[in-house]
């Protein structure tokens, strides 16, 4: 069938993409606190 065309993904990249995801929306809505303050 010939060599795979397009990009591999693997767990590294993976990881690497999921930790990157969380580093950016931490400041919006750290995890384990609410998004919307209790009145």
């Amino acid at each position: 069938t010939g060599r795979p065309k397009g990009a591999m993904i693997t767990h590294r990249n993976l990881l690497a993409m999921t930790m990157s995801y969380f580093t950016d929306i931490d400041h919006i809505a750290p995890l384990g606190r609410p998004v919307v303050p209790e009145v």
